[in-house]
C-alpha cells in the first residue's frame, strides 16, 4: 500500500463512482484500450454530454485520465492511481468482463474504433 493516507470520505467517494451502471462499462472497456468520447458515446449510446459526465466522476475519483489529441479527448485507466484503486479495477474486471452483455459491448467498441477516429454520432 502506498503512502498516501485512506479515509472513509474517499472510500466513499471511489464506491459512489463505481456505483453506476454505465460508468462500470465505461471502465472495463477502458481496460483494453484508450477511446475517445465519441467512440465511447457510439458504443454505449448515450449523448456525449451524459458519457462526458459520467468520464469526469470517475476522473475525480481517480480511475481514469484524460488526454487531449487535437480536438479529441481521449480517456484511459490511471496507471498512477492507487493501490486500492487498481485493485478494485482488477475485481471488477474479473466480474464484469464475463458478462455477456460486456462481451457484446467490447466487441462493438472494437468494430466502432476500427471505423476511425470518429463514427457518425448522428443517431446518438
Amino acid at each position: 500500500m502506498n503512502s498516501e493516507k485512506i479515509d472513509l470520505k474517499k472510500t466513499v467517494e471511489l464506491f459512489r463512482a463505481l456505483a453506476d451502471p454505465t460508468r462500470c462499462k465505461i471502465l472495463v472497456l477502458l481496460w483494453d484500450k484508450i477511446y475517445c468520447v465519441c467512440e465511447l458515446t457510439a458504443a454505449l449510446e448515450l449523448a456525449q454530454p451524459t458519457i462526458s459526465r459520467h468520464l469526469r466522476i470517475l476522473e475525480q475519483a481517480g480511475f481514469v485520465e484524460s488526454n487531449r489529441k487535437g480536438q479529441r479527448m481521449e480517456y484511459s485507466l490511471n496507471p498512477e492511481g492507487r493501490q486500492e484503486i487498481k485493485k478494485l479495477l482488477e475485481l471488477l474486471r474479473d466480474w464484469l468482463s464475463e458478462l455477456d452483455e460486456m462481451k457484446e459491448l467490447r466487441e462493438k467498441i472494437r468494430l466502432i474504433a476500427l471505423e476511425g477516429p470518429c463514427p457518425d454520432k448522428s443517431q446518438y
